[in-house]
């Protein structure tokens, strides 16, 4: 599957079809960033934040990041 900025019909991410009985994941955090940064809570709440290392949330949660 491919996206595409209907805008400019620059392609912004290519995923692979996956198959299989098992439910998969087709998030990709990259795309995320921008609308986290405008959502309130979105950082604190996004699927970015929970896949980092524990030592980097951490880090975040003294209000570094």
């Amino acid at each position: 599957m491919t996206l595409v900025d209907p805008a400019t019909g620059e392609a912004t991410a290519t995923y692979p079809r996956e198959w299989g009985g098992v439910p998969t994941s087709s998030a990709d955090p990259t795309l995320q960033l921008k609308l986290l940064r405008l959502r309130p809570g979105g950082w604190r709440d996004s699927v970015v934040r929970l896949s980092l290392p524990d030592d980097l949330v951490a880090h975040d949660r003294v209000g570094h990041l």
